[in-house]
């Protein structure tokens, strides 16, 4: 009886322990500086961990990653696109690997400021991990993002800080 009540003591403060200290835990690890990219050129900006590497891509007029432990993004421009992103991101979203699978809810419409977008998130079932697509259309241009977040992680508060933070300018 007395192993029985000293293990369960045990289970209850472990419980204990990992209610209060792990989000600070959690929260700790997620905890990343942020930059804004900003062109004038494309009249957009976004945030980016500061950890990040960039790099240009060979392709469209505006083609760069972003790789970070936490979050990794392709972003390309289409300049003088005449594919609606709605259209665009129903077709991608039909049209996906085996291996992934679209989330609940499908595409769905965002408005960053105004400029109308439409996005939709994957489970990608080879590393488990999430990945979203968001396409704008702006200026004659369709912006698009492919975001990723860690591998082996459910986890879409840096995915959704990204696209929280994509704004157009005039």
């Amino acid at each position: 009886m007395l192993k029985v009540f000293g293990l369960i003591t045990i289970t209850i403060t472990a419980l204990i322990f990992l209610t209060i200290w792990a989000p600070t835990i959690l929260a700790q690890q997620q905890t990343t500086d942020w930059t804004t990219y900003y062109s004038p050129d494309y009249k957009f900006s976004f945030d980016y961990p500061d950890n990040s590497n960039i790099s240009d891509l060979q392709g469209t007029w505006f083609d760069k990653s972003f790789i970070s432990p936490n979050v990794s993004y392709v972003v390309n421009i289409d300049k003088s696109s005449l594919i609606d992103p709605h259209e665009l991101a129903v077709i991608n979203s039909l049209t996906l690997p085996p291996h992934q699978t679209l989330m609940e809810g499908g595409v769905q419409r965002l408005d960053q400021g105004g400029i109308k977008g439409y996005y939709y998130s994957v489970m990608n079932h080879k590393t488990p991990s999430i990945m979203t697509f968001v396409h704008f259309s702006n200026n004659g241009n369709v912006y698009s993002f492919k975001i990723l977040g860690p591998n082996g992680s459910l986890d879409t508060r840096n995915i959704d800080k990204v696209v929280s933070s994509i704004k157009f300018f005039d």
